[in-house]
């Protein structure tokens, strides 16, 4: 079944064919729950990737009742796949780079090493420098000036290290220490319902379907999870449970 509709929000959501993302059109799925049972959702391939917005939303919250497979609770804002989940998006040329010079707290514009495909309202992470990871940073790109710098929206709150390298004593020789800057935008997304503090979670899950063993597996390349993960929990954004032949 090619899907080139918007379907209204759905509960439960299961997947027991083909689904195929129409990709002359964004197309958009809502559900509190997704069971990708039997069957498979594919946008794009290897070869020819999607190249329009594909947004599955995973609604509900924190206090809404789970739903269980085998007998393990699933949990709730999940999506089990027990098929196969093919998402093949587009990311830009420059996925990841570096600083090329140092960006000061206050700064307001990056000079990096590369920033090809890279668009003004486009998101960026920035590593720390020191030894605080929570000292990353999360930016937006208001202007690509000619020279290749990137203005942001707001000013750093951190510093950022841009020397080629520093020297490390005890003949260890040089690191780079340059601060790495990466791409977070794809075309293809996951993402929570009203309710982000309680993000969803992905689990590709093996498990016998009374006599048929059903084993889930998962190709991802180009898409984004946002926001994803549920807090004191060890759900994670994505995760590979009990898949007896480990993919």
């Amino acid at each position: 079944m090619v899907l080139d509709i918007d379907p209204n929000p759905i509960n439960y959501f299961v997947v027991d064919g083909t689904l195929i993302a129409d990709d002359t059109r964004d197309v958009n799925i809502t559900a509190n729950s997704i069971h990708v049972r039997a069957g498979n959702i594919t946008a794009g391939s290897a070869a020819t990737p999607f190249m329009h917005n594909f947004v599955i939303q995973i609604n509900g919250l924190k206090t809404d009742n789970g739903f269980y497979i085998d007998p393990v609770i699933a949990g709730n804002k999940y999506m089990v796949v027990t098929g196969s989940l093919n998402l093949f998006g587009v990311a830009p040329a420059t996925v990841s780079t570096y600083l090329t010079k140092t960006a000061f707290a206050g700064d307001s514009t990056l000079y990096v090493a590369g920033s090809s495909g890279w668009a003004v309202g486009d998101t960026l992470v920035i590593s720390p420098s020191f030894s605080t990871y929570s000292e990353y940073e999360k930016l937006l790109i208001k202007a690509i000036n000619s020279d290749g710098s990137i203005v942001l929206t707001a000013p750093l709150v951190h510093t950022h290290y841009g020397s080629n390298s520093v020297t490390i004593s005890n003949g260890v020789g040089s690191l780079d220490a340059r601060a790495r800057v990466g791409h977070v935008n794809r075309n293809i997304q996951l993402v929570p319902g009203p309710d982000a503090g309680w993000g969803f979670t992905v689990n590709v899950y093996g498990f016998m379907d009374g006599t048929i063993l059903r084993i889930g597996s998962a190709q991802l390349s180009g898409v984004q999870f946002v926001s994803g993960g549920q807090l004191d929990t060890q759900n994670p954004p994505l995760n590979f449970m009990n898949n007896l032949q480990g993919n």
